[in-house]
């Protein structure tokens, strides 16, 4: 069976039938590259922005700081990406409200990764850079019993990718913010493992029957093991294995919402920190040099850092770099976020000493 493939780089079975099995090789791509055809050169569709939407995306662009001045790829892409992910927050359930869903989005600042692809790519669009959107799934777990990669529902997403003339190739533009990429959501469980390598092992067992005459054979086997399992639960040793193991799944449980306690206590020092992070600029810098409500804080920081005092800009700058690796960087650092908060309340009170 031949399989198709399209200039994009999208991959599928040709003919009418499906296999039931089919492998695909592929190269490991470098850090931020992407597929990298077609050249997009003459291409329009590459930089067609929708007529009804043309006035709105230019607002967004001015919205943006820094992007009006950019005049390439590799300038617009990391000043695009720090807006969204700075001024931005996931949510998979927005985006579904009636009227234009971007024009929502850009609005309220909150919504899935198809919203946050598809608006990079209009204002990246803006700025006469060619772009794409692309949804997928994000292939990264590698089962621990089978050895087969593992491709779950929960890895879909979308994102975005620029043409880069300068470096002749396609690069990523991930616009989501952290929380909202497969990367981010929890792995399974190991009970899950065991049953998904169960009937991995069952599917594998049936495609080697097929093509013989397994139909009585098959029957044996699994009356067999059913008949196992049955006197095995029956013995003092089977029903200590269903008592450890049921103990096990309750002790699991337990983890879990510890896990989600500290879940909860790492969004809410997150929280303090960005508080505080605005208190402290608020107390040590200079009215007029204040950062604008939506400026990210190290453009604000480029622009501003130099016209203070050299031992103020000093302890502020390491603050500030503290917080900036704090606030974005996964997993959650509760201890790190603790001792960075005690830091900037002893700033603050030395400020107003």
């Amino acid at each position: 069976m031949d399989l198709l493939e399209n200039s994009d780089g999208i991959v599928s079975a040709g003919g009418d039938t499906r296999p039931t099995e089919y492998k695909v090789f592929v190269d490991d791509a470098s850090a931020g590259a992407a597929y990298p055809l077609p050249d997009p050169a003459g291409l329009e569709e590459y930089l067609t922005i929708p007529e009804e939407l043309a006035p709105s995306v230019a607002d967004w662009a001015r919205g943006c700081p820094g992007l009006g001045k950019t005049t390439t790829a590799g300038e617009a892409i990391p000043i695009v990406v720090d807006y969204f992910l700075e001024n931005f927050s996931y949510d998979l359930g927005k985006g579904s409200d009636p009227g234009e869903p971007l024009d929502t989005f850009m609005e309220e600042r909150v919504g899935h990764c198809t919203l946050f692809a598809s608006a990079a790519a209009l204002m990246l669009r803006h700025r006469g850079i060619p772009t794409r959107v692309v949804s997928g799934y994000y292939c990264s777990e590698r089962h621990e019993y089978t050895g087969l990669w593992v491709v779950r529902e929960r890895d879909g997403h979308a994102w975005c990718e620029a043409w880069d003339s300068a470096l002749g190739r396609w690069r990523l533009v991930e616009a989501t913010p952290a929380d909202g990429r497969p990367s981010a959501m929890p792995k399974p469980g190991r009970l899950r493992k065991y049953w998904e390598m169960a009937g991995f092992l069952i599917r594998s067992f049936v495609e080697a029957l097929r093509g013989s005459n397994p139909l009585v054979f098959l029957a044996l086997v699994i009356a067999t093991v059913f008949e196992w399992a049955r006197r095995a639960l029956a013995s003092p040793w089977g029903l200590l294995l269903l008592v450890t193991a049921l103990g096990w799944l309750s002790w699991r449980i337990r983890m879990r919402r510890k896990e989600g306690a500290r879940a909860d206590e790492a969004t809410r020092l997150r929280e303090k920190a960005v508080l505080a992070m605005e208190r402290l600029e608020r107390c040590r810098i200079p009215r007029n040099l204040r950062r604008d409500d939506h400026e990210p804080w190290s453009s604000w920081w480029a622009r501003v850092g130099a016209e203070l005092p050299p031992d103020s800009a000093a302890g502020f700058g390491e603050l500030l770099e503290e917080y900036q690796t704090l606030r974005y960087r996964e997993p959650f650092d509760t201890a790190r976020a603790r001792k960075w908060l005690s830091n900037a309340r002893r700033e603050n009170l030395e400020k107003r000493g």
